[in-house]
């Protein structure tokens, strides 16, 4: 009651109430906006100190929706523009899959902080301008004077799929029993060798990649394919030698492998 009748008085008053109320309103709002700015500068900075300590763990909820990633990287590439950052630099670090990880990685991180689609465009160019910032000279001078032909423009613009061509969250060691699944399916397809590939929704592609790293298999070919990277190795199973293919199942997460004895 006593609030209610405050602001009758104040609205009472031709002009000075309307200045108080005014004033008043001015006051509230600037600090709502001060509160909210500093909210979003500490969510930046525990998103960037969990990102350096932890790495990308997953991918904004907008990742998926083409439509929005489109929105997002457009608005981010306009941004990066009126910041002075050569469109070279931008494009290789979306296509290059380490950092294009780590991009989304940060942006995740800030939306599960509260981070509004806006603020994760803010937050990721806000990276970028650090990253750029710290670029060497020799490397900086390189962006800045590249001049992409046609075919290669068109190739950078190419849309992609992140939560499918990049490995988040991929085991960097897998558990012995598909470690074992894995080698079980070498030696099995290499007896009958064939150039159609067999699916296996049990045996996943990131376990495969894994497999790849942890064994330190020696990578022959690689191919860039939208869903998933088609890759070619040499591995070891019990002192034989088999050349394998990997891809990528139809359904998203399983692998498809040929196996040939070498």
């Amino acid at each position: 009651m006593r609030i209610l009748l405050v602001a009758a008085l104040l609205l009472a008053i031709p002009t000075s109430g309307i200045s108080l109320v005014v004033y008043a309103a001015i006051y509230f709002g600037k600090a709502y906006f001060e509160g909210k700015a500093t909210r979003h500068e500490e969510n930046k900075a525990a998103s960037f100190n969990q990102l350096d300590k932890e790495g990308p763990k997953s991918l904004p909820s907008w990742a998926t929706v083409g439509v929005r990633r489109e929105q997002f990287f457009e608005a981010v590439g306009m941004a990066i523009q009126a910041r002075r950052i050569p469109e070279a630099y931008l494009m290789v670090m979306l296509h290059t899959r380490e950092t294009l990880e780590m991009l989304l990685g940060y942006a995740a991180e800030m939306e599960s902080r509260g981070a509004t689609f806006l603020e994760q465009q803010e937050g990721v160019c806000d990276l970028i301008g650090k990253m750029w910032a710290r670029l060497d000279p020799v490397h900086k001078q390189k962006a800045q004077a590249a001049n992409f032909s046609q075919e290669q423009y068109r190739s950078l613009h190419t849309p992609q799929d992140p939560a499918r061509r990049l490995p988040i969250n991929k085991p960097s060691a897998n558990p012995p029993k598909v470690t074992q699944m894995i080698e079980w399916a070498i030696e099995t397809l290499a007896k009958e060798p064939s150039i159609m590939g067999t699916a296996y929704k049990e045996i996943s592609y990131d376990a495969v990649v894994a497999y790849i790293n942890e064994k330190k298999c020696t990578v022959v070919n690689t191919i860039q394919r939208p869903d998933a990277d088609w890759i070619e190795f040499l591995t070891s199973v019990k002192a034989k030698t088999y050349k394998v293919t990997l891809g990528i199942a139809q359904d998203g997460t399983g692998s498809v492998l040929t196996s040939h004895p070498v």
